[in-house]
């Protein structure tokens, strides 16, 4: 994942992704937040970036899943 290469902005408590190529336009953070808080600052990169990774891997299953029914 490379969110940081990607076009984006952060109001309050939303993620806003301005690349139509993104799973999704908006990203509430307050499950990550929680995820960090409970966690040591030193683990933080790697939760959010599993947490985003996760994120395109699942769209692109949904994507794949959802071609491969429309093929029957």
């Amino acid at each position: 994942m490379d969110l940081f290469r990607q076009s984006f902005r952060i109001q309050d408590d939303l993620v806003t992704v301005e690349d139509k190529s993104w799973p999704m336009s908006h990203m509430g953070l307050a499950n990550l937040a929680q995820m960090c808080n409970q966690s040591p600052r030193s683990e933080w990169k790697s939760i959010v970036t599993n947490h985003y990774d996760g994120m395109i891997k699942g769209k692109q299953f949904e994507t794949a899943f959802s071609a491969r029914g429309r093929q029957r």
